[in-house]
């Protein structure tokens, strides 16, 4: 998996989670994950939860730290949990960093009630589509959040610490199916 902290600030409203936006903006093909920082309003035409736009729903904040993971090398139907295995990957930095325990409800992270992000996966025609965001600053949001300031945490040397984690739970678990054969 190839990784980048891209230093400029990118909005966030959803339609960058799409095949090969990657590819196409960074230069970097194959499974891939891409963070940075900015704003975050997800407009109904790429709402992908259709729980969240049957409820109409809002996703907003006034800035986050992104993450975006295009990843080819799993079936599309793996793309949740790949999505979890991040979100824990995220989760054990936090804690390690801050000595605060984060509990996970399946794809978000709370700290005494108040939420740190939020995240999605979809599966695209030929790859899983993944978007995590962690508040950096979390007004205009629908419900109560916490963020990484309030926690002590510098969001870009975190975004770079946390895709190396990424990049190497990603490594290890593909030379997990490698180094075994089938049984016959």
């Amino acid at each position: 998996m190839k990784t980048l902290f891209h230093k400029e600030e990118i909005f966030y409203d959803g339609s960058q989670l799409k095949e090969r936006w990657i590819y196409k903006n960074f230069g970097i093909m194959g499974d891939a994950c891409v963070s940075f920082i900015g704003g975050c309003e997800v407009k109904s035409d790429y709402m992908a939860d259709l729980e969240d736009l049957r409820e109409k729903k809002t996703i907003k904040a006034r800035k986050m730290l992104h993450f975006i993971s295009e990843i080819f090398s799993f079936p599309e139907k793996s793309c949740p949990l790949l999505q979890r295995l991040f979100v824990v990957v995220i989760k054990e930095g936090l804690e390690m960093k801050t000595g605060k325990s984060f509990l996970r409800k399946g794809n978000d992270l709370y700290l005494d009630e108040k939420k740190l992000n939020i995240s999605v996966a979809i599966p695209s025609i030929s790859s899983s589509l993944i978007h995590i965001g962690l508040n950096i600053d979390g007004r205009g949001a629908p419900v109560p959040v916490i963020t990484l300031p309030e926690l002590g945490i510098e969001p870009e040397s975190f975004a770079v610490e946390t895709l190396e984690k990424m990049k190497v739970e990603f490594e290890d678990s593909l030379k997990a199916i490698y180094k075994v054969r089938s049984e016959r």
